[in-house]
């Protein structure tokens, strides 16, 4: 026999207990009734009163178990009554499964496989199955003489509970239509996703047509399984090719689509790094670039974000998307496609021939021709179609025959680099090109330069015309002629030119060709009979050279330390030297690779130039902030070289000069650890001024912020970038100053109250001296109508107020505090107010 204490919670159990008689058995037993419907005991002696009821009235266990349900007042109720937990032993799982079977519409027959093994998870999916066709758990918890559980725990978190959430409910019809149910698209999608990739082991490469088919979804998981195997935006192949890394997809729409459908984080910024890195830009913040990932959602989203340049980006100085390395080969036949489509520009059938079997020469030769013809833009956008494009072609320090340029020394000798110069009406630029066009096309040479310099001076409309001309012309030469001597004033400065001039020269072309020697090295001859003496006493280029090194009477130098500072304007003969300055300074280089020369200093060679010779110089102990440098030599390879940027650079120049001096120093890596160098607080506060305005266009608050850097300054540009953007003594994106108290770091409390009130002092006055008007208009309307009515038969010369001569004025005065009203004398009839003032 079972004893009272022991009694099963059950119909036997219940009659055994009110069997016994015992009140205090029976508050045990009807304890654990209420604990199962969610109750917690409160009072005591009521409930103690409700079981000897119980005992004495001796009702079947249902009457008691309902008497229970209704949730007495000796006792406190919570929502989750008759609760299926993994630990619960109270009621019957298999009476409860019984129950929930027999009143829905699933066949408990086909319970999924994984949910039929053990009764507990069998229950759950029921009970579940139950509430999301009801909207409602079982509506007892009693059945069959014993406990049943009514429904499953909200956040029981089991693979076996069918729920609107389509991340968690069970792959199966029931899961299915309970999220349909739901009438969330978003859920659904998310339900067949995981159907792809857990049932049919594929992956979903496009979630806008997943979007799609989740908005109208099969009735049943059979015909989803069916639909989704088929869908072209759904992979079933090889894990490389449905699961691609985020390096390996095309900067694209879908390129976009195949990681961000892997619901990878780490993966999806992977990919906004490439694509930022496209626009030339570099991540300043970690968080930013997540928090960016996760809100953009489109790859048209990204682009448009991207094309505002948001601040937690550090962006190059120059036009997005270069087209500069071999890095992106996908995009560019669509670049070449956008560009062969600005018709009214730029006519692909004209690309030349050396650049057409190359399809990058072809888009550099297209893109840096529409860049030429349209004063800078180029395509103007970084996006087409879906797909990334390179919005504009870089020189490079390589050849730059497919490359047009407003630079007559690199740009491509064809109809558009021709019309790019000319475009220019810089004679000097033409001339440069002109020579170019006599060398390569005609193999001739100028004899007379001053006929060159007319002629750049007005130059033909096109390269054919221009050939045409230069064809005719008495004034040139052909190079292939014995009788053809070297024009000294153009000849390239380098040793077979020297070799020419001293064996066929006479003294004037001896003294023209050395002059431009000692102009090289920044002196000037005061003794050309000396320097005659010279020239032809030496054996090289290399042994004139360097006696005009030493500075030598006949030709002293106003430079220090035998420096050749580069001059822009020596023709074509210096754009040579400039070029053959940038290979002698790349090759000696130790710390800096010339293929990192910032992208902003590669339009011309003359702006390499000064790049590359100032971080040379740097890295000897010269700087290109001072004058003077014997860092490099003025000849290499029997050609005269600059050692030293220029000293003054055309204005609009982009800021290629890289110094100790923060103020001047180039914005780069290089740039800021020159002015590290320095050691100077003042040089490196004036470049991190620089960097916060025009990297990140913001305005310093507090100068206490510079020196918290200055005490521990950044190791690297990027990283000082980083830590601008997270200052909080920047106001990013302000272009105007700030008021001089935020300067001086104060927190502005006083100045804000003094502001404040003074605006509520403008207010008053103004409110004050509108009433002092509606008043005087109120006056003066009243002593009309009493005028009116004294003066109804009175005689016709009689005037009104407003007629009658008179000294009034109203005027308006400006106090400072608002605007006061004079009232002058004599204003009404009768002189009610003489004369008033506020």
């Amino acid at each position: 026999a079972v004893s009272v204490v022991d009694a099963p919670i059950t119909d036997a159990g219940f009659r055994l207990v009110v069997a016994s008689g015992n009140v205090t058995s029976m508050m045990a037993f009807l304890e654990v009734v209420v604990a199962h419907h969610g109750g917690q005991i409160a009072d005591k002696a009521a409930f103690r009163s409700f079981a000897a009821a119980i005992v004495s009235d001796s009702p079947t266990f249902e009457t008691a178990v309902a008497a229970v349900a209704t949730k007495k007042s000796w006792a406190y109720w919570s929502n989750e009554a008759c609760t299926l937990v993994s630990n619960s032993s109270v009621a019957d799982v298999g009476l409860t499964i019984e129950y929930a079977c027999s009143k829905t519409w699933f066949n408990c027959a086909n319970l999924p496989d994984e949910c039929s093994s053990s009764t507990y998870h069998s229950a759950e999916y029921v009970l579940s199955v139950y509430y999301q066709e009801q909207s409602s758990p079982l509506p007892t918890c009693y059945y069959n003489g014993g406990l049943i559980f009514a429904r499953v725990a909200s956040s029981v978190g089991s693979s076996c509970v069918v729920t609107k959430d389509g991340a968690t409910t069970p792959l199966t019809d029931e899961g299915l239509q309970a999220v349909v149910r739901s009438g969330d698209v978003a859920e659904v999608a998310t339900f067949l996703r995981r159907v792809v990739e857990d049932v049919i082991g594929g992956l979903v490469i496009d979630l806008e047509a997943l979007e799609a088919f989740a908005s109208d979804p099969p009735s049943s998981l059979y015909d989803a399984e069916q639909l989704l195997a088929d869908a072209t935006w759904v992979c079933t192949g090889d894990v490389a090719v449905c699961y691609p890394d985020e390096d390996s997809v095309s900067l694209t729409n879908s390129g976009y689509k195949l990681i961000a459908a892997q619901l990878d984080a780490a993966r999806l910024r992977g990919f906004l790094r490439r694509v930022i890195a496209f626009y030339e830009g570099q991540v300043l913040n970690e968080t930013a670039l997540e928090t960016f990932a996760e809100t953009t959602k489109t790859f048209s989203e990204v682009t448009a974000a991207l094309n505002e340049r948001p601040y937690w980006i550090a962006f190059g100085p120059v036009a997005s998307c270069l087209l500069l390395d071999r890095n992106e080969d996908a995009s560019v036949g669509l670049t070449l496609e956008a560009a062969c489509s600005q018709s009214s520009l730029f006519d692909c059938a004209s690309i030349p021939s050396e650049c057409g079997d190359d399809s990058w020469l072809t888009a550099r030769y297209a893109l840096s021709a529409l860049r030429a013809a349209s004063s800078g833009s180029s395509l103007g956008t970084c996006e087409r179609s879906g797909s990334l494009v390179f919005a504009q072609a870089q020189a490079t320090l390589d050849d730059a025959s497919c490359f047009v340029s407003h630079e007559p020394a690199q740009t491509a000798l064809t109809e558009e680099g021709y019309a790019a110069v000319k475009r220019l009406k810089d004679a000097g630029k033409m001339q440069v090109l002109l020579e170019r066009l006599i060398e390569s096309s005609l193999s001739s040479r100028v004899i007379d330069v001053e006929e060159l310099q007319k002629m750049a001076e007005n130059p033909p409309n096109s390269v054919p015309e221009a050939l045409a001309e230069l064809a005719e012309a008495a004034w040139l030469c052909s190079s292939s002629s014995a009788a053809c001597s070297l024009n000294p004033s153009l000849a390239t400065l380098e040793e077979e030119s020297f070799e020419a001039v001293l064996a066929d020269g006479g003294d004037e072309a001896v003294t023209t060709f050395g002059k431009r020697i000692v102009e090289h090295y920044g002196g000037e001859v005061t003794d050309e009979s000396a320097m005659l003496s010279a020239f032809r006493s030496s054996v090289s280029l290399a042994t004139f050279a360097a006696s005009v090194a030493q500075g030598p009477t006949w030709a002293p130098s106003s430079f220090a330390n035998s420096t050749c500072f580069a001059r822009e304007d020596t023709g074509l003969a210096g754009s040579l030297s400039a070029k053959a300055s940038i290979s002698q300074a790349c090759a000696a280089m130790e710390q800096f690779d010339c293929d990192d020369i910032p992208t902003e200093c590669l339009d011309t060679w003359w702006d390499a130039l000064d790049y590359i010779l100032s971080v040379r110089n740097l890295e000897l102990g010269f700087d290109a902030s001072s004058e003077g440098s014997a860092a490099l030599s003025c000849v290499s390879g029997g050609q005269l070289v600059f050692t030293s940027p220029r000293m003054s650079r055309p204005s609009g120049s982009p800021n290629c000069l890289v110094s100790k001096d923060g103020s001047v120093s180039a914005l780069t890596s290089e740039g800021y650890q020159a002015t590290l160098a320095s050691a100077s607080n003042s040089s490196i506060s004036a470049f991190i001024r620089r960097a916060a305005a025009e990297q990140l266009l913001a305005t310093v608050l507090k100068d206490s912020g510079i020196n918290s850097l200055l005490a521990n300054p950044p190791a690297s540009y990027l990283e000082l970038l980083a830590a601008l953007y997270e200052a909080d003594w920047l106001s990013i994106g302000a272009l105007e100053e700030e008021p001089s108290n935020l300067e001086n770091g104060s927190s502005g409390t006083d100045e804000d109250f003094l502001s404040w009130r003074m605006y509520f002092l403008y207010v008053l006055g103004g409110i004050v001296g509108l009433a002092v008007v509606i008043s005087a208009l109120y006056v003066w309307s009243k002593e009309l109508r009493s005028w009116q009515r004294k003066n109804k038969s009175g005689p016709a010369t009689s005037k009104p107020p407003s007629e009658a001569p008179s000294k009034a004025t109203v005027t308006p005065v400006s106090t400072g505090l608002g605007v006061a009203i004079v009232v002058g004398e004599d204003m009404i009839a009768g002189g009610k107010i003489e004369q008033a003032a506020l």
